[in-house]
């Protein structure tokens, strides 16, 4: 123990060298009082601070960092070389960090609940607190505000049909199911109180695999049928609009997993590979890019930039670049590690990427494991850690720093922890973060840049001020030189009628009130364009309104029973 001399005497000298401006260096340390640094701070081992640190230069720690008072940090920190090492601040941190976890990420049982039925589970959806869990025995919904300790809380039982609930998709109060060929539309605002029957549902005759949802349109992986369009602008009455069967699917193989991203569904093949689809116009998408790579059995796939991460029965990962969705190319494959089983008898494979790292889950007839990759660079992803299931693993999707699992052999939803960096309270100069997950509020003092879109959940957007936009809204001008029934995806619609006199079919005006629609007739023959609402519909009291001359246009709008003219030459 050091006496209070020699305490003084190691604080003087501390003191001239702060004074002389120089870096410090320092094997470990423990700091009980306030350190302030002129130069840079350098720690070889770990550093324990329980008063105030202000370094105005750089610090490094290649140990841990454990700080009771507050950091502030002119230069940039960077703390721990490897993953193992961690940094805990009970104060708050002013300046930038980066934390070196590069070596590895070690999920961590932190809870379970049984599901009933749930030796058949089919999808796994998670949004904020809540688990939405499907199996024979209809949907779940599961409380998961404290991971350790998650709570079914409600049960639907989808009309009684049978079969396993095989996907779903959340947007806005309504969760869009699809199970044993029908699709669902369940309102699970009150997600304590959910419908057991007469819930509004479409048959897309045909079993389904994976669902993904855009815009107003949903698209349905269905086995052997390829890819269904469902219409769901008003969710009370979903409307089968497109179908795609070949060369989505063929004779031996089936559409399995999908994914929507931008103008293009990425449809994976159980036996030919990957599909590339262009769905600008949803109701008549068309294949525009295949990848087969051989014998690729393609099971899953997630898309993210310009890249599409596929598994499959085969095994292994492959990395596809699709930034030409015409031609697809192979970029990396990695081949994962099962026990007792080929790669080659896989059974059921799921993928979700999350920031730098895909999870995988393999379920085979002796093996399940949820296995970690790392893809910072796709083209080399590299197995960073797995986590065993008992023997029935089905789906899994990672949220904030939380890995969900479904294990159909022991009927449970588990929670795996994810490593990460826990901050009490940052108040930090700049954050980089591949995902972000706040469970409470977030405030934004001055501007929010969204790089890709902005979703808002069903609490709505509340605004105390004035909404402004210094962009645009985006809208869709859809051409015809011939017969035409608009779609809620577009705004305006150019009918050139040179050939023959062509009708513009609208939708029905109940089925989402406030749609504004511009019909323009582009062309100078005395073809005329007719604007048609739907059924008994009328516009302004007519039936039908007649474009005549070129340039002629009508802007009509939705009163969600019939429509009215708000512009017009």
């Amino acid at each position: 123990m050091k006496t209070k001399n020699q305490k003084q005497i190691a604080l003087v000298v501390l003191f001239i060298l702060l004074l002389l401006g120089f870096s410090s260096v320092f094997a470990s340390t423990t700091i009980s009082t306030d350190i302030s640094m002129g130069g840079s701070l350098v720690v070889g081992g770990n550093a324990s601070i329980t008063g105030n640190s202000t370094v105005t230069g750089n610090s490094t720690t290649t140990g841990n960092t454990t700080a009771s008072g507050n950091i502030a940090i002119a230069g940039n920190s960077t703390i721990g070389d490897t993953s193992d090492d961690t940094v805990q601040i009970n104060g708050s941190l002013v300046g930038n960090i980066s934390h070196k976890a590069t070596a590895s990420i070690t999920p961590t049982l932190k809870g379970s609940v049984t599901i009933a039925g749930g030796t058949s589970f089919g999808s796994l959806y998670i949004e904020g607190k809540y688990a939405y869990v499907g199996t024979t025995n209809g949907l779940f919904v599961v409380d998961i505000a404290n991971p350790v300790a998650p709570v079914v809380i409600s049960q639907s039982l989808l009309n009684s049909v049978a079969s396993t609930t095989a996907s779903m998709h959340k947007v806005g109060k309504y969760a869009y199911i699809t199970k044993a060929g029908t699709f669902f539309t369940l309102d699970v605002s009150n997600p304590y109180s959910l419908a057991n029957s007469s819930i509004p549902a479409v048959s897309i005759a045909t079993s389904s695999k994976s669902i993904s949802i855009s815009g107003t349109y949903a698209y349905v992986a269905a086995s052997t049928n390829g890819l269904k369009v469902v219409d769901i602008s008003a969710p009370a009455t979903p409307v089968l609009a497109a179908t795609v069967g070949s060369p989505i699917t063929d004779s031996s193989g089936s559409a399995n997993g999908i994914y929507v991203i931008g103008k293009y569904a990425y449809v994976a093949n159980t036996t030919n590979g990957l599909r590339v689809v262009d769905i600008s116009n949803p109701i008549s998408p068309s294949v525009v890019g295949t990848y087969s790579g051989g014998s690729l059995s393609a099971d899953d796939v997630f898309t993210v930039g310009k890249y599409a991460y596929v598994i499959g029965g085969d095994g292994p990962l492959r990395v596809i670049d699709v930034s030409n969705p015409a031609s697809p190319t192979l970029t990396a494959t990695y081949t994962p590690t099962l026990s007792g089983v080929s790669p080659e008898q896989s059974l059921r494979n799921k993928i979700v990427v999350e920031g730098n790292y895909a999870y995988i889950s393999y379920n085979t007839s002796t093996d399940a494991r949820m296995e970690i990759i790392d893809i910072t660079n796709p083209a080399a992803p590299t197995f960073v850690n797995s986590f065993s299931i008992s023997g029935g693993g089905f789906e899994t999707v990672v949220s904030g720093k939380y890995a969900y699992i479904t294990d159909a052999t022991a009927g449970q939803l588990k929670i795996v922890e994810l490593a990460g960096l826990t901050v009490p309270t940052l108040s930090a100069g700049a954050v980089e973060t591949t995902s972000i997950m706040v469970d409470g509020d977030a405030i934004v003092t001055n501007t929010l840049n969204v790089g890709t879109s902005l979703n808002v959940g069903n609490g709505g957007m509340h605004v105390q001020g004035v909404l402004a936009s210094s962009g645009r809204k985006q809208s869709y001008t859809a051409t015809t030189s011939a017969t035409y029934t608009a779609t809620f995806e577009d705004d305006v619609i150019a009918a050139n009628a040179t050939s023959a006199p062509i009708t513009v079919n609208l939708p029905s005006a109940s089925k989402k009130s406030g749609t504004v629609f511009t019909v323009i007739k582009t062309d100078v023959s005395a073809n005329a364009v007719t604007i048609d609402p739907s059924g008994s519909e009328t516009i302004n009291g007519t039936s039908t309104i007649a474009l005549a001359n070129q340039y002629d246009y009508r802007t009509v709008t939705s009163d969600g029973t019939n429509w009215i003219t708000i512009g017009q030459p």
